[in-house]
């Protein structure tokens, strides 16, 4: 194949070119073909050896149709691109999480193409962030968002060739919760030491705390609870059953939803006068509404009343822990399915996490009570 004929096969393309000189005749010198391929930088090497089975690759391409010219497009302005047309339909926490994975990029690969955003660089950004000490669930989580934001961009042409993205194996093998549940004595104590961090208003704390253990809420959405009928997460009394109506927008999972609670949460809601059901169902003081705040303000509580989650990093109950004292609660007495409803998990697999331990428990309550009964039936009568 001569360099016209490789010239023919498509407009002025560097990429062409250094086909056409690795399938150059055999009488070019070895000098003057070393001085080509030093010149040349599509395949990134200058060892004749490599390049000619680069170059050669490339031939195959360009016969077959499969080559695609790398994206000139800015990593700067894919990002502005993104952040304007796909987060504005995101839920405020999925919106932030995006914005974080890309943030890790930017500061670990610091890549000015979003060809440069490949594969192997991804690897490199993964064991980068494993040597700071991130987790691998977390890892995972940003690599989940860094993929889909790619994927959205090839969707749309601006990412010509979507990378292959190692997901980290312990994360996916990981059915551990990364907290733990509180026990009822440490959250009586927790009730007690809401005193001691909040002398001035105790009561409304442990109004909240009381809520978050019966209800399984998640901070911000106790914290949106309301009892008006129009605001977007609301109690609605006037049925058979005290339900939650959630609209998409207070809503993790994105969806208009109605609801049922856990009865003692039922209960505790009713036991509100009529007359007062009206406005925030935890009416904290406005300047202490702030969900930072509010969440800060919990794990003071934790650590007054020393609940300890995690001992190995010193970690303070928080208010998540009471979300998963409420899924253990109720893992024990409903089937998957129902408590899929009450945490409004996405995925069954989220649910079933809570699960582990009480299938454990039930297995050991099954050996020992075959054991007792082994052992007296191999008393002597």
């Amino acid at each position: 194949m001569t360099r016209t004929a490789a010239a023919s096969m498509t407009p002025m393309s560097s990429a062409y070119s250094i086909a056409a000189v690795s399938s150059e005749s055999e009488n070019v010198s070895r000098r003057r073909s070393t001085r080509t391929y030093s010149r040349v930088p599509i395949t990134e090497t200058q060892v004749r050896k490599e390049a000619d089975k680069l170059a050669a690759q490339l031939e195959a391409d360009l016969r077959e149709g499969r080559y695609e010219a790398p994206s000139k497009l800015t990593w700067e302005d894919f990002r502005l691109v993104f952040e304007s047309e796909k987060l504005p339909s995101l839920a405020a926490n999925s919106l932030g999480t995006y914005r974080a994975a890309l943030n890790h990029v930017e500061r670990w690969l610091r890549p000015t193409r979003v060809v440069e955003v490949d594969a192997a660089a991804i690897s490199r950004m993964q064991a980068k962030m494993r040597a700071s000490g991130m987790r691998e669930t977390t890892i995972a989580t940003y690599l989940r968002h860094l993929r889909a934001a790619l994927s959205w961009g090839h969707e749309l042409g601006l990412v010509t060739k979507l990378p292959k993205i190692q997901m980290p194996k312990r994360a996916r093998r990981a059915r551990q919760m990364k907290g733990r549940p509180i026990t009822t004595e440490e959250y009586e104590r927790m009730l007690e030491a809401c005193a001691k961090v909040r002398p001035k208003d105790p009561e409304p704390w442990r109004e909240l705390l009381q809520g978050l253990w019966l209800s399984g809420l998640r901070l911000g959405e106790a914290l949106q609870l309301s009892w008006d009928e129009h605001a977007p997460l609301s109690v609605d009394c006037s049925g058979e059953f005290v339900v939650l109506r959630i609209a998409a927008e207070a809503e993790k999972g994105f969806q208009d939803r109605v609801l049922p609670v856990a009865p003692e949460f039922a209960e505790w809601l009713l036991a509100t006068p009529g007359d007062s059901r009206e406005g925030k169902v935890f009416s904290l003081a406005k300047s202490s509404r702030k969900l930072h705040g509010v969440s800060r303000t919990i794990c003071l509580v934790g650590e007054a009343a020393r609940v300890l989650v995690n001992r190995e990093l010193e970690k303070s109950a928080s208010a998540h822990d009471f979300r998963r004292a409420f899924g253990t609660r109720w893992a024990g007495r409903v089937q998957p399915a129902i408590l899929r409803e009450l945490m409004r998990h996405q995925s069954i697999e989220t649910t079933m996490r809570y699960y582990v331990g009480v299938q454990t428990n039930e297995v050991a309550r099954h050996l020992e009570g075959w054991a007792a009964d082994n052992t007296k039936s191999r008393q002597p009568q």
